[in-house]
């Protein structure tokens, strides 16, 4: 035994926790459900979906920020703007 109590983190009840309605849709309000729910209901749901959505678009900003930085120290890849300028 762990001799630990249980545990619920954010990201285990929050983000590993959803699926995409229409798969073929993008990750966004009203196309998220909770795969697992406490109590159920639409309140519970939407305290999810808004984290999940909130996430999704905040991926997309650090895509953005590295193609800036690339951009502006005129790096030639995404990845160097994002580990440096490569060499050893």
């Amino acid at each position: 035994p762990l001799k630990r109590r249980p545990v619920l983190t954010y990201a285990s009840f929050n983000l590993f926790n959803w699926r995409r309605i229409d798969p073929a849709a993008p990750v966004a309000l009203g196309n998220t459900a909770r795969s697992l729910n406490f109590l159920g209901g639409q309140d519970e749901e939407w305290f999810s979906a808004v984290h999940v959505a909130i996430e999704a678009r905040a991926g997309e900003a650090v895509v953005a920020a590295a193609e800036a930085q690339r951009l502006s120290v005129g790096l030639a890849t995404p990845a160097e703007a994002v580990g440096g300028r490569g060499g050893a």
